[in-house]
């Protein structure tokens, strides 16, 4: 799958609902591998900023890094308009995260 997404990344992705290398992140995160799903999401977020589903993944890969998941996870609401047209579980955890790491930073 590596491949795919590396030749995917030099051709683009065209018409595609996932690209490959978000696949292959939401695969290794399945796989209980975060730091690598990680460095997967954050390469196809260059190629495909502000994507719904990397962001929020991203931002759940990097539990263990509160840093970047706080940046993650604040960009999903940014640009969702603070998820203002949506009722997803992912925006309610997203949410969440952030009021507790606030909490914590009182």
């Amino acid at each position: 799958m590596h491949e795919t997404a590396d030749l995917q990344d030099k051709v683009g992705q065209g018409e595609v609902d996932i690209p490959v290398r978000e696949m292959l992140a939401d695969i290794l995160l399945d796989l209980k591998r975060p730091k690598d799903a990680l460095a997967e999401y954050e390469g196809g977020l260059q190629l495909s900023p502000n994507r719904f589903n990397g962001l929020y993944n991203a931002g759940t890969a990097a539990a263990g890094d509160k840093t970047k998941a706080r940046l993650y996870y604040t960009t999903l609401l940014k640009v969702t308009d603070n998820g203002l047209h949506t009722t997803r579980p992912e925006m309610v955890h997203a949410k969440a995260f952030l009021a507790t790491e606030a909490a914590a930073g009182k």
